[in-house]
């Protein structure tokens, strides 16, 4: 009698497990780097949003007066700001009953920002000194 030799191979339950594992980590890589454009572009877009705040806190401190009040406008076609300037607690009185030498003041920055399918906003908030004009 003549012996014969087993074949080698994979058996068909081994290979629909293998091929059962290769299809979870390829939904799940897939997930990972499916969602990452849409997280780089939110990324992306607030980053522009505290951009365009310092930006315009920037004009501001070019400004030779700062008053209070409330100011809106738009940079881009998809970024939009708003300023808001209150006077900053109680203005204390100089030496000797005199007016204050500066006056302090709350200023309020808030920007969006609206590009694809995400939007993304930023506030700052900060306190400004206006010098008085004699």
């Amino acid at each position: 009698m003549i012996a014969r030799k087993p074949l080698a191979g994979f058996t068909l339950v081994e290979v629909t497990v293998a091929f059962v594992i290769l299809g979870l980590a390829a939904g799940a890589l897939v997930s990972v780097l499916g969602a990452s454009p849409g997280r780089l572009e939110r990324g992306h877009n607030q980053m522009r949003a505290v951009l365009a705040a310092r930006s315009v806190l920037a004009e501001l401190d070019a400004k030779a007066s700062l008053s209070a009040g409330e100011l809106s406008g738009s940079m881009q076609d998809d970024v939009r700001w708003k300023v808001l300037v209150q006077p900053y607690g109680k203005t204390p009185e100089g030496a000797g009953g005199a007016p204050p030498l500066t006056t302090p003041y709350l200023v309020t920055v808030e920007t969006a920002v609206r590009s694809g399918q995400s939007a993304a906003a930023a506030s700052l908030t900060t306190v400004r000194l206006q010098a008085r004009m004699p």
